[in-house]
This record gives structure tokens, C-alpha cells and sequence, in this order.
């Protein structure tokens, strides 16, 4: 990255700074060998803003002082008017937990800022999607899922779902009234329990965002393995994940089907890759989310 070369930091330490929280040159320079107290720097701040300070930092285009850890300003198409994203995961969870969570009118409105902003704002619109999509999980959810296949046997060409509301694509959705779901953390070869939504606290599960248990009545278990993306052009439903998830505990007989979640609208091509996907009966399937449904009551 440059700033570790001749320097006083090792090119990991940086590396980590960035990635984790993509710190600012000053701030890598600064922290490039105390990581940890950038982290509470970052946390203070976030700490510090009360609601009307975390909507001007999210809207305002001018450099602050008081957000510019989480905040962060990059060219855009437009000569006169920079883009404005949140700076990292990290610092979106932050903001999330403390003041996004229950506000969904302004969540709503930065999602909509975000979503048109180009490819700069493009991973902030995703991080919001993710994070209201796992609340929404959670609370007692009418989940509908439509199955991904190949339009003809000798097509290796992606699907595109731009209609469902046809007869053929009705008939064969499978609909779901989810309960409201406890949270538990997902770790590698726990015991999984209907109606409880398990989220990874770290990366060993690749592509996978959440799984949950369901039971429906007079069938097999079935486990819903979530992969949510905000992506609107090709996506491959990945098998990323999926060897850490064999290593779960469920019952006998349960079904797998991976649903790709994606806003509605946008049409994106998903495939359905070939592999353990048919050789195991792991199933795909896509469910859109409209705004209205994201958004309730907006």
C-alpha cells in the first residue's frame, strides 16, 4: 500500500487497518501499529452522535470532523457533488445497532440515496439490504420461493426470473409463514433447533449469511441457507459454505435448498451451478424482496 515501505509499520498491520475499517492515509500512518485504538476511536465517535448528528453526517457532503472515521467522501460521476458512503462494515453495524435499527423511515431514505448512487455507494446499499433483511427473518416472516432450474435440459446459459406471476411459476413456488425466530450465533458443528436463525459471527461460512430450521407440518425438515445480495447483474448461487453447513447437526432426512434474496426489480441472472447441487439434492431457489416489503410503513 506504500505506506508501510521504508516505514514503521508492517504491511499486514496496515493491510488489516484498511480492510478492517478503511481507515484514511493520515489515520493508516497514525494507527498503522495500533489497530486497537483505532477501533475505539471509531466506536467513540459513533458513540458521540446523537440521531441528528448521524442523519447530517449521512447526508451532508462537507468533510466533519466528528464522523470522518466512519464516514467517507470519493469522486463521483458528477463534478459538483462527491459521493457519500459509509466507510466499512465495521462502522455500519455501529450506526446500525445505535440508530438505524429502529428508524426505518431514514434507513429507508439513505437505502433509496445509496441504491441510485452509483457503484461507489453500491456495497453501503448492500450492507443495509443484508441487515434489514435478517430483521425481517427474524420477525415472523411470509416467505415465498421460487425455484431456479435451466430453461431447457441443454441450456447452460443463466435463468432469468423476470416474471412470476405466470400460472408455470405459482404453481411450482413454495411458500412459507416463517415464526418468529430466536437469534443464535452459527459455529461449525453445533446442533441446529427448528425456528432459531443462525448467523456466522465470522467468515467460515462463506456466501452463507444466515440458516434457519423450519418444520412444516406433515413433511421433512427443511434448513434455508440464505446467500443476500444487493448484486442487480449475473450472481452464481456458490457453494461456498456448504462443506462448513455438512458439518452441522440436523435431523435425518432434512431438505437443503440455498435461496438467493435479492431486491425485486432488478433482474439479475442467477445460475444454478452443476456439482454437489445435483448430485446431493441441494435445491436453489430465489426470493425477491420489494421495497415495500424492506420498508414496511414507509
Amino acid at each position: 500500500m506504500g505506506l508501510s515501505s521504508a516505514g514503521p509499520h508492517a504491511e499486514s498491520a496496515v493491510r488489516l487497518l484498511y480492510d478492517t475499517y478503511r481507515a484514511p492515509p493520515r489515520e493508516l500512518a497514525l494507527y498503522g501499529n495500533k489497530p486497537e485504538t483505532f477501533r475505539m476511536l471509531v466506536e467513540e465517535q459513533v458513540e458521540n452522535m446523537d440521531f441528528n448528528a448521524m442523519r447530517n453526517a449521512l447526508w451532508s457532503t462537507a468533510f466533519c470532523q466528528t464522523s470522518h472515521l466512519i464516514m467517507c467522501i470519493e469522486p463521483s460521476d458528477s463534478r459538483f457533488k462527491p459521493s457519500k458512503t459509509i466507510a466499512s462494515p465495521f462502522a455500519f453495524k455501529l450506526l446500525w445497532d445505535r440508530h438505524l435499527r429502529a428508524q426505518v423511515s431514514e434507513t429507508a431514505h439513505f437505502y433509496d440515496l445509496v441504491s441510485e448512487g452509483g457503484p461507489g455507494t453500491a456495497s453501503c446499499a448492500g450492507w443495509i439490504f443484508e441487515f434489514q433483511m435478517h430483521q425481517l427473518l427474524r420477525q415472523g416472516y411470509l416467505m415465498s420461493l421460487f425455484p431456479i432450474s435451466r430453461t431447457r435440459s441443454t441450456s447452460t446459459k443463466f435463468d432469468v426470473y423476470n416474471d412470476y406471476t405466470n400460472s408455470h411459476n405459482e404453481r411450482d413456488a413454495e411458500h412459507f409463514q416463517l415464526a418468529a425466530l430466536q437469534e443464535e450465533a452459527l459455529d461449525e458443528g453445533i446442533e441446529l433447533k427448528v425456528n432459531h436463525y443462525y448467523r456466522p459471527m465470522a467468515t467460515n461460512f462463506s456466501t452463507i449469511n444466515s440458516v434457519f430450521l423450519i418444520h412444516p407440518a406433515n413433511s421433512l425438515p427443511i434448513l434455508l441457507m440464505f446467500q443476500i445480495t444487493w448484486r442487480k447483474d449475473e450472481y452464481d448461487a456458490k457453494d461456498g459454505g456448504l462443506n462448513q453447513v455438512d458439518g452441522l447437526r440436523i435431523p435425518p432426512g432434512t431438505r437443503k435448498y440455498l435461496v438467493v434474496v435479492t431486491p425485486s426489480g432488478g433482474e439479475p441472472k442467477i445460475q444454478s451451478p452443476k456439482g454437489r447441487f445435483e448430485n446431493e439434492h441441494v435445491l436453489v431457489y430465489h426470493h425477491p424482496v420489494q421495497r415495500r416489503t424492506l420498508f414496511p410503513r414507509t
